[in-house]
């Protein structure tokens, strides 16, 4: 079993009010949490953060979407566990690139949320 505690978890949304509403669920579960509104600044709190071992994305984001950051996020750190969001369901299933942890359909249950955290932090991983 993981003790949130331990865990450092990268919240990335450019949508300000869900990536709040990402960063209570985890911050509630005992989580410690980093948030960013954009890829890039992802990119960087990964590399300022050597203590990240969550990321969770959303997909459709300007720029860089999540599946992109997640390939960049895995090229810089193997074993990093991924969680894609999204509001467009339909749309991400025709889109390009490897999936690298599960899609959450957002507005997502807090208990998934947490769940889907539990079982990718305790996983072998995927690569």
């Amino acid at each position: 079993m993981i003790d949130p505690a331990s865990v450092t978890v990268l919240a990335v949304d450019d949508d300000a009010g869900m990536l709040a509403l990402c960063a209570a669920i985890f911050r509630r579960a005992g989580y410690s949490i980093i948030t960013a509104l954009t890829a890039a600044t992802a990119l960087q709190a990964l590399h300022d953060n050597p203590s990240i071992s969550l990321l969770v994305t959303d997909i459709k984001m300007p720029e860089i979407d999540g599946f992109k950051l997640a390939d960049m996020a895995k090229v810089r750190r193997p074993n990093l566990k991924i969680i894609y969001v999204t509001g467009f369901g339909d749309e991400v299933d025709t889109l390009p690139g490897i999936r690298h942890g599960p899609i959450l359909n957002k507005p997502y249950p807090a208990e998934r949320l947490r769940e889907e955290a539990r079982r990718a932090l305790t996983s072998a991983d995927r690569r």
